[in-house]
């Protein structure tokens, strides 16, 4: 029996396509990546943001309460020094004498207050009427008008800050009296050591100035700033005679005055360096370096994966690797196809069987015998005769 030869099937597929750069899963990679830095980073950055409010409104209170305590603290050491040298001016004039001509006798040196650089004698009328110590060469005209407009309310009264030779001194009345009446006045002559012994000025992060009445600073722990006339806001305010905290070219000032009678003084504090403040900004550079770090970690992981990535995708897309993909498939094609044969031979064998199983069906029934019959026979065939057995007996 012929049987017709089964086509062969072609296995060829579509057309081979060049490779993507990324597939979906590094392309799923990269986005988790990136999401997951992004996830990481913005909220890290909020709380250091956040702190970095917070800690500075912080420091910010706490230095200026240290500024306006500080400020406190000069005002009430110019108050004490003061009342000190107050109380050492009164006794110095009760030891005032008077010789057999009238005329007054000094007391002994060691009464002398120890930043008195001079003192004169006026009498009641305000008439100059002698030298008690010599020092400083004062002007005593000037000295007897100032006296003149001076209102005691008190037996010691801090005059006005004048320039002698440069420098700047203070005048001083005390005036004398007893049953009668006043006696006279003693007239002294003070050098700026009575604020400069008084103020602190060990501070580093305070710069202390005390003005007069005028705005002329008379001392400043800056000593360039000794004998400057300062004109602003800040200084108007303060010579109004108010007590409050500024900031001025961003800088935190302190600002005062020191009841002394008749010519108070004022203090101004400038904040030159922020404690709390320098500290919080230290805790926010700690934050923002052990985020920059976790940070700088992720980056390195993230772009060796990145690195691989690339790597695996520029194989894919080299020309090599395109002409390998190609001959793998055309060997593979090859070998569907020998398949292919070998199916079709193994339905032919399959098909030439079935026809011999056939055949020698045909032939048992042309036989027209079973397999019992067939047995039968063939037992009658081998056995003898009882007859001629008996003959050949």
């Amino acid at each position: 029996m012929s049987n017709p030869t089964k086509p062969k099937r072609s296995r060829r597929g579509p057309r081979l396509r060049a490779p993507r750069f990324l597939t979906g899963a590094e392309r799923f990679s990269i986005v988790t990546i990136v999401v997951i830095m992004l996830v990481a980073f913005v909220p890290a950055a909020a709380i250091i943001y956040y702190a970095n409010g917070q800690l500075k409104g912080m420091a910010s209170t706490q230095d200026v309460a240290l500024l306006e305590r500080y400020r406190d603290e000069q005002i009430l050491r110019l108050q004490d020094e003061y009342a000190l040298v107050s109380s050492q001016m009164t006794s110095y004039g009760a030891q005032v004498t008077f010789g057999g001509n009238g005329r007054p006798v000094a007391p002994e040196e060691t009464f002398v207050p120890e930043n008195v650089r001079a003192t004169y004698w006026f009498d009641p009328s305000f008439a100059f009427g002698g030298v008690l110590k010599s020092g400083v060469e004062a002007d005593v005209t000037d000295m007897s008008t100032r006296l003149a407009s001076t209102a005691f309310t008190s037996p010691v009264i801090f005059g006005d800050w004048v320039d002698i030779n440069g420098e700047p001194f203070q005048n001083a009345f005390l005036r004398l009296a007893d049953t009668s009446g006043v006696i006279g006045y003693v007239g002294y002559v003070l050098d700026s050591g009575i604020v400069s012994e008084s103020v602190d000025s060990d501070s580093q992060g305070y710069v202390t100035s005390v003005f007069d009445g005028n705005f002329d600073i008379i001392y400043s722990t800056d000593v360039s700033l000794i004998g400057e006339r300062r004109v602003d806001e800040i200084t108007k305010d303060m010579l109004a005679g108010n007590v409050a905290t500024a900031t001025q070219d961003g800088k935190s000032i302190a600002y005062g005055f020191v009841d002394v009678v008749a010519s108070p003084l004022y203090v101004e504090v400038t904040q030159i360096q922020t404690v709390n403040a320098a500290k919080a900004a230290n805790a926010l550079r700690f934050m923002g370096f052990i985020l920059i770090f976790f940070m700088v970690i992720a980056f390195v992981v993230a772009w060796r994966y990145l690195r691989r990535v690339q790597r695996f995708a520029d194989a894919r897309t080299a020309p090599g690797f395109t002409g390998r993909r190609r001959r793998a498939r055309s060997a593979i094609t090859a070998f569907l196809e020998d398949a292919d044969d070998w199916d079709v031979r193994l339905e032919d064998m399959t098909r030439e069987f079935r026809g011999f199983r056939a055949n020698l069906t045909a032939l048992r029934d042309e036989l027209g015998s079973t397999p019992a019959d067939a047995v039968s026979h063939d037992k009658d065939m081998t056995e003898p005769d009882a007859g001629e057995g008996e003959r050949s007996d």
